[in-house]
């Protein structure tokens, strides 16, 4: 996923795979050069110029306008919040723990529990193009713009315990006393 002032490129064909970041200058010149005809001649121009040239709101503004209350709230509105303002499509879980550092807030003690309650909300979803990462839904916007629902999807339900397993501990712990 492309950082602040870099720009994914993805070259594909005729047995070459590349996928990489560079600076918004190189992927330019890689466009010149994807762009011009055999004999070298440019056919078109292309100049690097910002996603979104208004001042870059923080992430700490963006949450308080959003107003998230739980761990799973705060991931898709940064996960928005990269979207909106920084032209990202996907994010790490990595980056979200930079993000609700630099906003102030607290860091969740189970990141991987609260992005798997966004999932199951249909909130976030897995990006198929890379492993790792998430991408905020429309029903995820949709949640974020309504100010959120107060609970979250039920969980997959509560796994049994093995009482007779647990019995038999118990009885063999009790002969050994």
């Amino acid at each position: 996923m492309a950082k602040p002032n870099k720009v994914k490129v993805i070259l594909r064909g005729a047995g070459l795979q590349y996928t990489g970041e560079v600076s918004p200058e190189t992927a330019a010149e890689v466009m010149r050069t994807c762009l011009s005809t055999e004999e070298g001649a440019v056919t078109t121009s292309v100049t690097a110029r910002p996603i979104n040239s208004r001042p870059q709101e923080a992430p700490a503004e963006y949450l308080k306008k959003f107003a998230p209350d739980r761990n799973p709230d705060k991931i898709v509105a940064l996960g928005a919040y990269l979207k909106e303002a920084r032209g990202q499509d996907s994010f790490t879980p990595a980056e979200i723990r930079v993000l609700l550092r630099d906003a102030g807030e607290k860091l969740p003690g189970n990141l991987t529990r609260d992005l798997k309650v966004a999932l199951r909300n249909a909130w976030i979803a897995s990006d198929p193009s890379q492993r790792g990462t998430f991408y905020v839904t429309n029903p995820g916007f949709k949640a974020m713009q309504e100010g959120f629902p107060k609970t979250s999807a039920p969980r997959g339900g509560k796994r049994k315990k093995n009482t007779k397993r647990v019995a038999s501990k118990n009885k063999k712990l009790k002969k050994r006393l």
